[in-house]
This record gives C-alpha cells, sequence and structure tokens, in this order.
C-alpha cells in the first residue's frame, strides 16, 4: 500500500512491528494498546518500535497488575509520556521508598491513571470470600524439607546477615539463597517435584495415587475438600507456579472422579478459548480447570456464570495458590 485510506487501525502486536515502517510515515492522533503490561520492558523491542510512531496521545489497558517491580511502573509512565518521564531517572529517586516517597509517586501517577474494579464493573458478582487455610507438611516432605536446608549450612546465615546487615551487603548470596527457597518452595507444593527419584513408578495404581495424595499435605487436604465442593456444584480453579505441580494434579484429580481443563503458556491460543468456553458453559462436564499463575493472568473470564470456588494453601510462609 503505498497510501492509508482509514481512520482507524486494528492491529496486533507483532504485524505492528512487522509494518513499523509503513505506520511511521503518518501522523497518528491516538495510540491505544492493549494488554498494555507488555511495555513494563522498555528494553523489548515492541517498546522501543511502539516509541518511535508519531502520535499525539497514548492509552495503555490492562487488566494485570505489575509485579511489584517499581521499575516496570516507570517504564509504563515513561511511555506514556516520555517528556515527562524517564525511567532510569525515577528509578535512582525512587530506589528507596517510604511514606512521603510513595505519596508523589501517587501524586504523579493520580491525573494518569483510570481503575475500574470488578464491583464497578460486574455488580452482579457476589462478595469474595477468603478462607486461609494452614496446612502441615508430611512425613515425606519434613524429611525432605530438613535435608534441603541440612545440605545448605549457609542458609541460615544469609538470612540472618541479610536481615542484621541489609540487602546490599549480601547481594552476593542472594543467587544462591533464591535457588535453596525455590527448592524449598518445591517440596512444599509436593516432594516428587522437588525429588522426582522419590515416586515408585513399579507399584500398582492404587498405591502409586496413596503415595501421591500422602506425600503432599496440599493433596491430603484436597483429596478430603474437593469431592464435598463437587457435591455442592462447586466447580474450582486451581493455580500453580509450577508445571510439575499441574502434571501431578492431572494425574491425581481423575481419579477421585474430577474431569480437568489446563491452561499454560504451552496451551494453543486457539484450542485455550475452547477450554475457557467449555469450563463457562451451564452444562459443562468440567469440574476442575488447572492453571499456571502466569499464562492464568492474562484477560482470561473463567467461573462468571458459576459457583467457583478457588482456595490457597500456605505452609510454612511459603505459599502456592491452589
Amino acid at each position: 500500500m503505498r497510501d492509508l485510506k482509514a481512520h482507524v487501525v486494528v492491529t496486533g502486536y507483532n504485524t505492528a512491528r512487522t509494518t513499523i515502517s509503513f505506520l511511521r510515515k503518518y501522523e497518528w492522533e491516538c495510540l491505544i494498546v492493549d494488554e498494555g503490561q507488555a511495555l513494563k520492558n522498555d528494553k523489548s523491542d515492541l517498546f522501543k518500535d511502539l516509541c518511535t510512531l508519531n502520535v499525539h496521545h497514548r492509552l495503555i489497558l490492562t487488566g494485570t497488575p505489575l509485579q511489584n517491580n517499581i521499575r516496570e511502573l516507570f517504564n509504563i509512565m515513561q511511555f506514556l509520556d516520555p517528556s515527562q518521564f524517564h525511567a532510569a531517572e525515577l528509578e535512582e529517586k525512587y530506589e528507596e521508598l517510604d511514606e512521603e516517597r510513595v505519596r508523589e509517586i501517587h501524586t504523579m501517577l493520580r491525573p494518569r491513571f483510570l481503575r475500574r474494579t470488578k464491583a464497578d464493573v460486574l455488580s452482579f458478582l457476589p462478595p469474595k470470600s477468603e478462607i486461609i487455610v494452614p496446612l502441615s507438611m508430611s512425613s515425606v516432605q519434613k524429611e525432605l524439607y530438613k535435608s534441603i536446608v541440612s545440605q545448605n549450612p549457609d542458609l541460615m546465615k544469609a538470612i540472618t546477615l541479610r536481615a542484621q546487615k541489609g540487602a546490599e551487603s549480601t547481594k552476593a548470596a542472594v543467587p544462591k539463597l533464591n535457588n535453596i527457597l525455590m527448592q524449598l518452595r518445591k517440596c512444599l507444593a509436593h516432594p516428587f517435584i522437588q525429588s522426582p527419584a522419590l515416586e515408585d513408578r513399579t507399584v500398582d495404581a492404587e498405591q502409586a495415587q496413596r503415595a501421591l495424595i500422602e506425600g503432599s499435605g496440599k493433596l491430603t487436604f484436597l483429596a478430603k475438600i474437593l469431592p464435598k465442593l463437587k457435591e455442592r456444584g462447586h466447580r474450582v480453579l486451581i493455580f500453580s507456579q509450577f508445571l510439575d505441580m499441574l502434571d501431578l494434579l492431572e494425574e491425581f484429580l481423575p481419579n477421585i472422579g474430577f474431569r480437568t481443563g489446563r491452561l499454560d503458556g504451552q496451551t494453543d491460543t486457539t484450542y485455550r478459548q475452547h477450554l475457557i468456553d467449555e469450563f463457562n458453559a451451564p452444562d459443562s462436564e468440567l469440574d476442575c480447570f488447572l492453571l499456571s499463575t502466569r499464562a492464568g493472568g492474562a484477560g482470561i473470564n473463567l467461573g462468571l456464570n458459576i459457583f467457583t470456588s478457588k482456595l490457597m494453601f500456605s505452609n510454612c510462609g511459603y505459599c502456592d495458590s491452589i
């Protein structure tokens, strides 16, 4: 096309990037970016390409919250108004946050930020009821937990140093500490995730199911509560950060009579929408929907027309939403 004969152009990220040289030829009144959390990284090609467009006004739409990273917020503010905000300078200025600095950031945001809550948009939804159930570890989890800590005697020392001297003095220990904490989180989800060799594949299906349930405090609880929820007409959403945990749940749930769907980063886009529609259908045969925490936050609509339960479990201070 040598000329653009349209007042409005609607396109996706990939098409916009491949045609960016063509789009730069024109002066645009407004650029509206949906799923705007994609612009949280100012080093990304998408961010850089869209910044080169000749645009008078910029608007970002998103339903996904930022992950407690203030630089991501400053990157989006820079994209919206590069003449007023520079992310690197703001990050340096607000590296240490206190109440006064938080108020300053709110003052900058207020004239540029419009927030709608579910209560504003979906008035027919009942109020959310949240119950946090503390769970004990199974005997296998306790032994594995002790083993992980005992093999890393510097763990408690590193935690103590960070508490006493601050983060700056222990930066070198952070990668190692984070790795150990991730091992402990996997152990608390299920010991078979942290140490797959613990699972005995030579036993029959009944023994394997029993070992799977008894190996984790979370699955022991699920085995008790899920049948009761199903009897009362609930459908259940289960979130986990670990894809291996979703694999174990896919093995566990059919054996207690639950039919499941699953959505993670590897789910095909077309099939993804099919699964969501199937779960939302009034006569759906799916009792439970498994989601990864990352893939489950990108604009999906589950459980608006049905009675859906979502449970959160925590043990020993480490949470895995489930």
